[in-house]
């Protein structure tokens, strides 16, 4: 296993995409502070330093689908996996291995983007404060751990399944971008006002009366949207990146779950797989 893990990270520091991927990262960290902080100067108001740490998820369910199918796509291509396994290597420790670099490369694009995001945000607003509480930013933070940990399980599981490196990557990439939209486009539905205020027709004018807002969703379809936003991914990955989690041992519990089904599947699939 060991042997192994160095090959990997010899292969990857000689990547140029792998670096391309850490400046995206960078990049996006940078962005995000620049952004919030013109928007908020704009309105007079403080841009709390938390309101985007947590957007690494975000990042990485873009960035990681592209990382685990170009580089371990790449030893299907090389003959990497076949050669592995005539030298002795049992297929679990191979599967294994390539999900412990995904887990590293996970860290290393959320390391990145927290680094570059908390720096800029230190030397542009160093008076700002936090939105929320400590308590509740830790306990986001373990969250946002788990949930970082599940996404590089699933991403994993698809590079080692699927053999060819361009399906790999179209297959991933659209997962990733799934979760990001679904969970935005749920957050949206899931926060939308009861009622509404009532305007006099013609005029415009408020009457001051509230009326039920059609757009809510009620009964069967919000449990639904509801059952999405705690028990996938793609709504994890935005109650987190939101700030938005209500039951953060639910996400924990939940994220933990996905990972290990998406490992046992992944491994299975894989051991089962012809590579010929």
């Amino acid at each position: 296993m060991k042997g192994m893990l160095h090959a990997w990270a010899r292969g990857i520091c000689r990547d140029w995409l792998f670096w391309a991927e850490t400046a995206f990262a960078a990049w996006a960290g940078g962005f995000m502070v620049l952004n919030g902080v013109k928007a908020c100067r704009g309105k007079d108001a403080a841009f709390p330093w938390d309101s985007g740490a947590f957007n690494c998820l975000m990042i990485a369910s873009i960035v990681l689908p592209v990382f685990c199918s170009i580089t371990l796509g790449r030893e299907y291509g090389c003959g990497g996996m076949r050669n592995k396994m005539a030298v002795g290597h049992g297929r679990g420790r191979v599967y294994f291995s390539a999900l412990l670099v995904s887990f590293m490369a996970a860290l290393w694009f959320a390391g990145v983007y927290l680094l570059c995001y908390l720096g800029l945000f230190l030397a542009l607003a160093p008076e700002a404060e936090m939105s929320r509480e400590p308590g509740y930013l830790l306990a986001l933070a373990v969250c946002s751990l788990i949930v970082l940990l599940a996404l590089a399980a699933l991403f994993t599981a698809l590079a080692m399944l699927i053999q060819s490196q361009a399906w790999g990557v179209a297959t991933g990439l659209a997962a990733g971008f799934l979760f990001v939209i679904a969970g935005w486009l749920v957050s949206l539905l899931l926060h939308t006002p009861e009622f509404s205020p009532l305007y006099a027709p013609g005029s415009g004018q408020l009457i001051g009366e509230m009326t039920p807002n059609p757009a809510c969703p009620q009964g069967a379809y919000r449990s639904a949207l509801e059952f999405f936003y705690n028990y996938t991914l793609g709504g994890m990955v935005f109650q987190c990146s939101s700030l938005d989690a209500g039951k953060p041992w639910l996400i924990i519990l939940n994220a933990g779950v996905t990972g290990t089904l998406a490992t046992l599947a992944g491994a299975w699939g894989f051991h089962r797989k012809n590579l010929c």
